[in-house]
């Protein structure tokens, strides 16, 4: 009985044992996941920012107005129906609908001139134009995005060093605080020792509300009031090579700025074309 009794316990005491480590595991799994979540890349952000910014947003839907109004332009104008009652108030037995006339015309109006081909090609034009707003507002959050993002780790940079210039400065103080407790140099070198320490710590505070401002702008692209990340990662001295002359021209060339212009010309020619078509009965 009594071996029976020690056996269990063992078998108990082991239990306990694996389920410790085994919580112990997956708590270092969570610690581990949430620690990589609150790091940021710059894919990442410019992911979120894509998604949720509320400017771009709105031009989205600016997007679909079109569409929507361009299917609206292809449509045939609605026919048109028309009741004519006669000799509805007679007198005698002549009196009330019975023997009144009744006459019913539908009508369908029919475009001439090339009017609702010139209507479909000024809205699609419009549609187009819409589209280039969109693509240029996506552009420029795609720029706030790299900007912001390496103002964060510029001063993250920073502030790193300033931590470290903290360290330094403690150690130099300390250092010199003991040789002036044993004589070798005057009080007043401990008073100026602590005056590059605390210039370290100011610039440090400073640099870190400058951290955090940069933070909340980074957020404020993806329509967060609060940053919902505690770093980013990417490597602050890796410059890429800058790309020849002729594809940068070529790179211009394609920008939504340049073919937003390009388009409204368009735009202004079936305008045109459209005002025309109307002179048509």
């Amino acid at each position: 009985m009594k071996r029976f009794i020690i056996f269990w316990s063992v078998v108990s005491l082991f239990g306990m044992l694996f389920f410790s480590i085994a919580s112990a595991n997956q708590d270092i799994k969570l610690q581990t996941e949430s620690k990589s979540s609150l790091q940021l890349t710059i894919k990442e952000a410019a992911a979120k920012a894509l998604l949720q910014n509320p400017t771009l947003s709105a031009f989205s839907l600016e997007k679909r107005v079109k569409e929507a109004q361009t299917l609206q332009a292809g449509l045939r104008p609605n026919p048109h129906l028309e009741i004519e009652v006669d000799d509805a108030a007679g007198s005698g037995q002549f009196t009330g609908f019975d023997h009144s006339e009744i006459t019913v015309q539908l009508g369908q109006l029919i475009e001439l001139g090339g009017k609702r081909a010139a209507r479909v090609n000024a809205s699609r034009i419009s549609e187009k134009l819409a589209d280039w707003d969109y693509n240029g507002k996506r552009l420029d959050v795609l720029t706030e995005v790299n900007k912001t993002f390496i103002e964060v780790l510029r001063t993250q940079h920073k502030v790193s060093l300033s931590e470290d210039l903290i360290k330094l400065g403690n150690q130099f103080y300390d250092a010199v605080s003991e040789r002036v407790r044993t004589g070798k140099v005057a009080p007043i070198q401990k008073v100026k020792a602590g005056v590059v320490l605390s210039t370290f710590k100011l610039e440090t505070k400073k640099s870190k509300m400058m951290l955090e401002q940069y933070r909340r702008k980074l957020s404020s692209t993806w329509g967060s009031i609060e940053p919902d990340f505690l770093s980013v990662v990417g490597n602050l001295f890796e410059i890429s090579p800058v790309p020849p002359l002729e594809m940068l021209n070529q790179k211009i060339s394609e920008t939504p700025y340049v073919q937003r212009w390009k388009t409204l010309e368009d735009r202004r020619k079936a305008i045109l074309e459209l005002e025309q078509a109307k002179r048509t009965p």
